[in-house]
């Protein structure tokens, strides 16, 4: 049995613990305070459960970003070092591009200045071989003349002098043998029976033939006996139908008995023996010319020109007396035949343009003169006639500058001073014009529009004496000139018109006396202004004082014109448009105005 161990003997009663306290009564249980506890609770747990998302997805981006950043840097590493190589790649191709563009430029010196080598040894071969056929004829010539004066000092009673001078004028022994004696006798010292004695040696069968008959219609004519002259050449000609000289003497003398017709078959005859006959060409059209058969004579001209170009200066020249004479018509196909056969000739390209001009086509002189420029542009001429045709369109500045070149390259060149003088009197500048018009009288005392010019600025500063001594000048030098009865008149009527009633004056004096006022000079020098500043290329600037032109004279043709000018050059078409119109509606055909609208018009219609 067990025993169980007895616990010892409590101690005594002592003192015991305080009793506990009565416990609080439990509140009762409320349903919605725990939903309430319960849903705080999840919510709790689902924000919690969020945070450990994002932590994750934070985590997980920042490992991704970080794979990115790794591979960029890669790639970033790669891409530098491929730019690197092809940096280095590109660096060596260039430098050998380089060497290259040196090795072919040295490579074209090379061939270049054996080029120019090959062309200086074909200029010396070809120097020497003309030295060479030049020293070949000589020898031949001096082989000819030897014949001729051996033969020479055959003749009895001949001479060294003589010999010397009959060898100059036949210098072969066929020439000499043709020789008749009048023509012997023309030599130095040569006399008729020395002559006769020369032509037995070379010619014995002729010696005692008669008197050649081409021979006896000479000395006929130097007798003056004109028609038995024509019945011996007839008769020579009867017997010699072939003979291109008597053909050609008989036309002479045809024209001389003024008979241009007959003279006109005898030029034929001669050019069906020798179309090569230039003098005959040239003769031909002289007289076609003179019956005013233009195009025919052209056409001789045209072939005188192709045997022998250095005809053109006599060309010119005829030409250029045409214009003087005023026969226009005739003087522009001289110079276009010129023209036509040498289309650089400046001297005819400039008379032609002159010619257009005096018959009123202007545009096709500007064009020629345009040409002439083009070739040379330092060709006072040229500079002198551009500067014409643009004071013609009032272009007063644009003139001025071209006259201005001209004399610059020729001083004494009467023709710009004049130019300058005539605009400075269109400007109201007398004094001006007056130095000018001096000056070109002093290189050219007869230049008829510098003594008018002079006249005109006198007449406006008031010295009439001076004017009226200075328009008698060009009236002694061009009395049937209509410039200078312009003047006369246009003086005359002024004189006139200083006792006439203002209401009394006519239509074209009112004009005259209106052109002078100082608002239309004030009009006149804005024009100018704004031209300037055109050519200037300052297309606002020329606007602005194109306006202010039209606000002085709104019936200012050209500054309408001038204003569609400026907006076009500002590619304001439509209102350009309007501007052109205005001006042809003031002044009908007005040659700018007309040009530019087109241009305008088309720019427009092209969807400009």
């Amino acid at each position: 049995p067990v025993s169980a161990e007895i616990p010892p003997p409590s101690p005594g009663p002592g003192p015991g613990p305080p009793p506990e306290p009565d416990p609080e009564p439990e509140p009762e249980f409320e349903p919605e305070a725990a939903r309430h506890e319960e849903e705080e609770l999840a919510r709790t747990e689902e924000a919690q459960r969020v945070a450990r998302e994002a932590a994750a997805n934070s985590a997980e981006e920042s490992s991704r970003l970080e794979g990115i950043r790794s591979e960029l840097n890669r790639e970033k590493e790669e891409i530098t070092s491929w730019v690197q190589k092809r940096t280095k790649d590109l660096e060596v191709k260039e430098s050998q591009i380089l060497e290259r563009s040196r090795t072919i430029e040295e490579r074209v010196a090379e061939v270049l200045a054996k080029e120019r080598e090959a062309v200086a040894k074909v200029s010396e071969l070809e120097a020497k071989e003309r030295d060479v056929r030049q020293r070949i004829e000589w020898a031949e010539k001096d082989d000819r003349r030897r014949a001729v004066m051996e033969f020479l000092d055959t003749v009895p009673g001949m001479t060294i002098r003589t010999a010397k001078a009959i060898t100059n004028a036949f210098p072969d022994m066929e020439s000499l043998r043709s020789a008749e004696i009048r023509a012997l006798t023309q030599c130095e010292g040569v006399t008729e029976a020395l002559a006769k004695e020369i032509r037995a040696l070379t010619a014995p069968e002729a010696l005692e033939a008669p008197m050649d008959l081409r021979e006896q219609a000479q000395a006929l004519l130097e007798e003056g006996d004109n028609e038995g002259a024509l019945r011996v050449i007839e008769q020579h000609l009867r017997e010699h139908p072939d003979d291109e000289s008597g053909w050609f003497d008989k036309a002479e003398l045809m024209v001389m008995l003024e008979r241009p017709s007959e003279a006109l078959h005898c030029y034929n005859r001669v050019l069906d023996l020798n179309r090569e006959n230039r003098q005959a060409w040239y003769e031909k059209a002289n007289i076609l010319f003179g019956v005013g058969r233009l195009v025919d004579a052209i056409d001789c001209l045209r072939e005188v020109l192709r045997l022998d170009p250095s005809k053109a200066a006599d060309l010119l020249l005829k030409a250029e007396q045409l214009r003087i004479d005023g026969k226009w018509n005739d003087a522009a196909l001289l110079f276009q035949t010129v023209v036509d056969a040498d289309p650089e000739n400046q001297r005819a390209i400039l008379g032609l343009g002159d010619t257009l001009m005096a018959l009123g086509d202007v545009d096709a002189a500007e064009a020629l003169v345009t040409r002439a420029l083009g070739k040379d542009p330092a060709n006072p001429g040229a500079l002198y006639r551009k500067g014409a045709l643009l004071n013609r369109k009032g272009r007063w500045g644009a003139a001025l500058q071209l006259f201005n070149r001209a004399i610059a390259l020729r001083w004494d060149y009467p023709e710009p001073w004049i130019g300058k003088g005539e605009i400075y009197l269109k400007q109201e500048k007398p004094k001006e014009a007056l130095e000018s018009f001096d000056k070109a009288l002093g290189f050219d005392g007869t230049a008829v529009p510098a003594w008018l010019g002079k006249a005109q600025a006198h007449w406006a500063l008031d010295e009439k004496d001076t004017a009226q001594s200075c328009l008698n000048r060009a009236l002694q030098l061009a009395p049937d000139s209509p410039e200078v009865k312009e003047v006369a008149d246009l003086f005359e009527s002024v004189e006139e018109a200083v006792h006439v009633e203002p209401e009394d004056l006519p239509a074209d004096f009112k004009a005259f006396i209106d052109a002078v006022e100082p608002e239309k000079e004030e009009t006149e020098t804005l024009l100018q202004l704004a031209e300037m500043a055109l050519e200037g290329g300052d297309a606002e600037m020329a606007l602005m004082r194109y306006d202010q032109a039209l606000a002085k004279d709104p019936r200012s043709a050209d500054g309408w014109t001038g204003k569609g000018i400026a907006l076009q050059y500002l590619e304001k078409y439509t209102e350009a448009l309007a501007a052109y119109d205005r001006a042809l509606e003031i002044r009908p055909g007005h040659d700018l105005a007309t040009k530019w609208r087109e241009t305008s018009r088309k720019r427009l219609e092209a969807g400009g």
